[in-house]
């Protein structure tokens, strides 16, 4: 959505473009404000499960991180 409404057409595979919607500055905005804001939270979720795995490690000191890793 971000390339098309951008003015770019999407390649699919190299073999053919696809132009999926007409060019719309707002739209392309919006979306790449979207996926910018979606890369970050995605980053904060997977440091907060590495922080919680952490804290069962060395705070809580049980066998979940043996066990995620399948040394249980």
């Amino acid at each position: 959505v971000m390339s098309a409404a951008g003015g770019y057409d999407i390649s699919f595979f190299g073999w053919f473009n696809l132009p999926l919607i007409a060019e719309n500055e707002s739209l392309s905005d919006i979306a790449h404000e979207t996926h910018e804001i979606l890369g970050w939270l995605t980053i904060l979720i997977i440091l907060i499960h590495l922080l919680a795995a952490l804290k069962h490690q060395f705070v809580n000191k049980d066998a979940t991180l043996r066990r995620m890793l399948g040394r249980s």
